[in-house]
């Protein structure tokens, strides 16, 4: 089972624990065992960390910051663990985001999503992820795994 995580750049810190929280909920009920975040902006940078914390920690999960350009640095400086999706080589840099964020929501069962309003290209995604049948939490809305169990 895979999980992608994404949120709005201007996340706040606060989010970590209820974000590490949700992970770790993820990986001993649900079985997830790997965690795809992209690259831009501070969600991104705060999954980024939480997610090497755990990894470091758990031999039995990994996680991969999913690039959207080649030669892209980590916003956590943790390059080891990159991926770069085929076809992104030829995409226009325009459309790369949107063709990585496309290739998240079709590797993943479940996301971890931080959306506050219906006026955001994350709310879009977030709907989009939605209409493919992943399983989505929503930190802005419940900081707990439990909204999951009923979708």
């Amino acid at each position: 089972m895979n999980c992608c995580l994404f949120g709005y750049r201007t996340a706040s810190s606060g989010l970590r624990m209820p974000l590490k929280t949700s992970i770790l909920k993820l990986i001993e009920e649900y079985g997830v065992k790997t965690f795809y975040v992209g690259n831009n902006g501070n969600f991104d940078y705060l999954a980024q960390c939480v997610l090497c914390e755990i990894t470091n920690a758990r031999s039995d999960v990994r996680h991969y910051i999913v690039l959207s350009a080649m030669g892209e640095t980590t916003l956590s400086d943790n390059g080891e663990v990159t991926l770069f999706p085929e076809g992104l080589e030829t995409t226009p840099p325009r459309f790369a985001i949107y063709k990585r964020n496309d290739w998240l929501i079709k590797n993943s069962q479940y996301a971890i999503v931080y959306v506050e309003t219906e006026v955001s290209n994350c709310y879009k995604w977030m709907k989009r992820a939605m209409r493919k049948g992943v399983k989505i939490l929503n930190l802005a809305v419940q900081p707990a795994f439990e909204q999951a169990k009923n979708k």
